[in-house]
């Protein structure tokens, strides 16, 4: 059984290769946006404090959005000794950032219902959040499943098959109970292929996300 699952898992990770994320190393900022009237054309640090903003960044400065042309922002941030640039591409970013700093005292009472109404699955290493929407952008739902399972359902059936074999030709139940043995075996291999193929490609998706998001130093 350990084996079948380890080759599962090794089919999985050569069948479904790594997120690529080409969109976000190449876009075109349009203009510099304001979030929110709340906090203006920058985010300064007694907004940063506030509203829990970028609470990663050290020595904190200002930052400045900007519009991406066809979905998601740029964030420009000064800090005490460095300048940093981070992107959000996902095409709800700026409407949840937004929605997040106009009902900030609400949605403290109740970041359950925001991260219901955004479908907000986690979030990056600046606190931004990543959402279900995202990640059905960057890979088809039920992908990893469709593979896992047709892994799980390949490797299972030469497994169990032969497991059915050696038990109908040594059990007094004969091929009845083998038969009953191979089609409960593919039938958990299936089933586990498609869970782990499954989780395994969301988890991908997220940490190509990440590192994607990950602010960098510029000049």
């Amino acid at each position: 059984m350990k084996k079948m699952v380890a080759y599962i898992v090794v089919v999985v990770l050569l069948s479904n290769c790594a997120h690529n994320l080409v969109h976000y190393r190449h876009y075109e900022t349009t203009r510099p946006i304001v979030i929110s009237v709340r906090v203006g054309e920058a985010i300064e640090p007694e907004e940063r404090g506030k509203y829990t903003l970028f609470p990663e960044i050290d020595g904190f400065k200002t930052a400045v959005f900007y519009s991406i042309a066809d979905g998601g922002y740029e964030v420009r941030i000064i800090t005490e000794n460095k300048s940093l640039v981070a992107v959000n591409r996902d095409s709800l970013a700026v409407m949840i950032l937004r929605d997040y700093i106009n009902r900030y005292e609400e949605i403290l009472n109740s970041k359950r219902e925001f991260e219901e109404k955004w479908k907000i699955v986690d979030y990056d290493n600046l606190g931004q959040p990543i959402t279900q929407h995202e990640l059905n952008h960057i890979r088809k739902p039920g992908s990893g499943m469709l593979i896992g399972g047709a892994t799980g359902c390949l490797g299972g059936s030469l497994v169990f098959l032969a497991l059915a074999e050696l038990i109908g030709e040594h059990s007094d139940a004969g091929a009845g109970f083998g038969d009953v043995a191979f089609f409960s075996g593919w039938a958990l291999s299936t089933a586990t292929g498609a869970w782990l193929g499954e989780k395994m490609s969301r988890d991908r998706a997220l940490r190509a996300i990440k590192e994607s998001r990950e602010p960098r130093v510029v000049e």
